[in-house]
């Protein structure tokens, strides 16, 4: 069977992950095609944890984003008020051209991996094109994020009928957690019924690839330091800023305490958080790693997982990371983290604007090597039983299935 995944995505990160550990996991031996917007930086991830053969298109059918990338910024007002309305006629145009491309490539199956809801124009176009039956049947659409309300109430009858469309083209609407499913329950209403349904994101360990990386070497840390890490992408939503001012709480109770932050830069935000470091006096005691494809290694060398997001988070695949490798983790209450993290067992679970307290958990986990083992383990017990990639795979290959046979 010949499977086009569609995807949508301009950094490096847990949507490039999800699609490589579906690939490994898959139960069986089909073949796989992956179709992506043309600046997608993180087709270099997939190919690097992919562990079989796949084939890779890339188009240039996100004619908004690449619009905005180009217009001055002195027009880019004007910009935004053409697309309020002119983003319908483009998706008109690309979901005949989504769906000519997947003619061409005549697949059994497909499968649309969306950052979120709405997410990629592209990707809802790929969904709607699934109205015109064609030989592969209706798409599974994938939202790896919670769903947004409505824009500006002028657009919201355009984005009524583009719902609509969506809930129709598709044989089933898939969240990685049962938060993100009740935000596009939310949006979507009684149209989207019973196709919305929850799979939970899986890792397949032993497939992680590793490298022979020394951090402690390559930042000359001194033997006995503690080791927090976060990997996230520099956006705003994931609480760098909350998580530095937790750990200037840390360091004073603990100084041997040192920051990693891994994740893909967005425009400024490197430079704005290292003059945040600077304003609390941190320097010497965090460190920039940029984007880290050998995560497996990364893990292997901390003592406890921080993620400090403030909103929008909908799953953490990063989590399961971390419990691949028996680490303890300490996260917001935000999103679906209390779905994966199970507080006071595998980590803790914090509120997202209380910093003495976040400090304080991670304070406490690093004082207790007996605790922190423990949950480490647990969280490790929880990864087997729930967060297996081949599980993810063989429930996104039943949902398949059940689609083609024709119950879906």
């Amino acid at each position: 069977m010949k499977i086009a995944i569609v995807t949508e995505d301009y950094v490096k990160g847990g949507q490039n992950v999800f699609i490589a550990e579906l690939i490994n996991g898959w139960p069986e031996p089909d073949e796989f095609v992956i179709i992506s917007n043309e600046g997608n930086i993180g087709l270099d991830l997939i190919r690097y944890r992919v562990n079989r053969h796949c084939t890779f298109i890339t188009h240039r059918l996100d004619i908004d984003f690449r619009l905005k990338a180009v217009t001055p910024a002195f027009l880019q007002p004007a910009r935004k008020i053409i697309m309020a309305f002119g983003r319908y006629f483009t998706l008109g145009v690309q979901t005949f051209l989504m769906r000519r491309l997947l003619g061409r490539l005549s697949p059994d199956a497909v499968l649309i991996s969306n950052g979120g809801y709405p997410g990629g124009q592209t990707c809802r176009a790929a969904v709607i094109a699934g109205i015109f039956r064609q030989r592969w049947g209706r798409p599974v659409m994938i939202c790896h994020n919670i769903a947004f309300h409505r824009r500006p109430f002028w657009q919201w009858p355009f984005e009524a009928v583009v719902d609509l469309l969506v809930c129709r083209g598709a044989g089933a609407i898939v969240a990685v957690s049962r938060c993100t499913e009740r935000s596009l329950s939310e949006r979507l209403g009684s149209a989207a019924g019973s196709k919305l349904q929850t799979i939970y994101n899986g890792i397949n360990p032993v497939d992680q690839k590793t490298s022979s990386r020394s951090v402690m070497a390559e930042f000359d840390l001194a033997e006995g330091a503690k080791l927090i890490l976060t990997i996230a992408n520099f956006e705003k939503r994931k609480g760098h800023e909350f998580l530095f001012m937790v750990f200037a709480q840390v360091v004073k109770e603990l100084p041997q305490a040192v920051l990693l932050l891994a994740g893909s830069d967005t425009p400024g935000r490197t430079a704005e958080l290292k003059a945040f470091v600077q304003s609390l006096h941190l320097e010497g005691k965090v460190f920039f790693l940029g984007h880290v494809e050998d995560i497996p290694m990364l893990v292997s060398k901390i003592d406890l997982l921080a993620v400090p997001s403030q909103e929008f988070e909908s799953f953490g695949l990063i989590n399961l990371e971390v419990m691949a490798q028996r680490k303890a983790v300490v996260a917001t209450n935000t999103g679906g983290l209390p779905e994966v993290v199970d507080d006071g067992v595998t980590g803790y679970i914090c509120e997202r604007s209380d910093v003495n307290a976040f400090a304080g958990k991670i304070v406490d986990l690093l004082n207790d090597d007996v605790k922190r083992e423990q949950f480490g383990r647990a969280g490790y017990e929880r990864l087997q039983k729930l967060f297996l990639g081949s599980r993810m795979a063989k429930d996104y290959h039943q949902c398949l299935t059940t689609i083609q046979s024709g119950r879906g």
